[in-house]
């Protein structure tokens, strides 16, 4: 797709803030930004009864495949979702409607596994992809030899 069918991320604040994190290498307020902002992702769909995915913790978000990982596909603005579901999206409920879910973003870092990354936007001009692992860490921010009480340790 060219860009000049891609919505503006400027339309966007959240999207364009976390687009400038990304390339001013700021993941400190990366961070901050998608954990204190409502993500908007899609219902996972049976392609075959067109009834909302749902397991015993409820329903299921979509995933979608990124440079060979796993990827929670969502976004920061309905702009960005309609422009998607307008491009070839074509998963959609029973009723023939694309379920949509907002959660929130503290939320979404909080249970992420370790193995899935997130897609942001995509087809936007503010699409980003951070990969399985990149919002790992540990309870506490430990540095190179630090010990689990965030200590440091003294080399061997």
């Amino acid at each position: 797709m060219d860009d000049s069918h891609k919505p503006l991320i400027a339309a966007d604040p959240i999207g364009k803030q976390i687009f400038d994190a990304v390339d001013a290498d700021d993941f400190d307020l990366i961070e901050h930004l998608i954990r204190t902002n409502d993500l908007i992702f899609f219902h996972e769909v049976n392609s075959q009864t067109g009834e909302i995915e749902m397991d015993d913790e409820g329903f299921n978000v979509m995933a979608v495949s990124v440079e060979g990982e796993e990827a929670l596909l969502c976004f920061t603005d309905v702009t960005i979702v309609d422009h998607f579901i307008e491009h070839g999206f074509e998963e959609t409920s029973e009723e023939g409607e694309v379920p949509t879910v907002k959660i929130q973003g503290n939320s979404v870092l909080d249970e992420l596994q370790s193995d899935l990354g997130i897609l942001l936007n995509a087809t936007s001009e503010g699409e980003l992809y951070f990969p399985p692992g990149v919002f790992e860490w540990d309870e506490v921010d430990m540095g190179e030899g630090d010990d689990e009480d965030g200590v440091f340790d003294e080399e061997e």
